[in-house]
C-alpha cells in the first residue's frame, strides 16, 4: 500500500473530525463533500505510486486494471469537485463576506485557483496528451493537495 493512501486517509479523517466537532454550517458540509471528490481523484496518484513500487507483478496488473476502469470517472469527479468547491466558496462569501486578511479564506481562494488549473489541465490532457500537460497536471495536483492541507489546518 502506498504511503499516499495513508496520507489521504489521515487528511480525510482530520477533515471529518473538523466538520463534526466544530461549527456545523452547510458550507463546511459542501466543502467536505468536495474534498471527498478531490481525495478520490488524488488516490489515483496513490494507486500509480503503488503500481510503480516493488510489489508482485500480479498485484500490479490487478491495480492497473482497476485504475483503467475508473479512468473515465477521473475528469468528471474533478469537475464535480470544482463545482462543489465553487458552491462552498459562494456559501462562505455569503455568510462571512470576502476578507483577504483572513488566512483561511486566502488559502481557500488559492486552493480554488489551483483546483481550477488542475481541472483545466486535466481536460486539456484528455483532448491532447503531452508530457508538459501531464507534468503540469501532476505538479498542480501536488500543490493543490498541500494547499488544501494548509486550508484545513487553519
Amino acid at each position: 500500500m502506498s504511503k499516499w493512501f495513508i496520507i489521504n486517509a489521515l487528511v480525510f479523517l482530520f477533515a471529518l473530525w473538523k466538520i463534526t466537532t466544530g461549527y456545523h454550517g452547510i458550507h463546511m458540509v459542501i466543502g467536505g463533500i468536495g474534498l471527498c471528490f478531490i481525495l478520490y481523484n488524488w488516490s489515483r496518484h496513490a494507486m500509480f505510486s503503488s503500481i510503480r513500487a516493488n510489489i508482485p507483478r500480479k498485484k500490479k496488473i490487478r491495480l492497473a486494471t482497476f485504475s483503467k476502469k475508473v479512468l473515465p470517472l477521473h475528469k468528471w469527479t474533478g469537475s464535480i469537485a470544482f463545482l462543489l468547491i465553487l458552491v462552498h466558496m459562494r456559501l462562505v462569501f455569503h455568510r462571512f463576506g470576502l476578507h483577504l486578511h483572513n488566512w483561511k479564506m486566502t488559502s481557500g481562494l488559492i486552493a480554488l485557483i489551483i483546483l481550477m488549473s488542475v481541472v483545466l489541465a486535466g481536460w486539456l490532457r484528455w483532448y491532447k496528451t503531452t508530457v508538459k500537460r501531464r507534468y503540469t497536471h501532476w505538479i498542480l495536483g501536488f500543490i493543490l493537495f498541500f494547499t488544501i492541507v494548509v486550508h484545513l489546518l487553519l
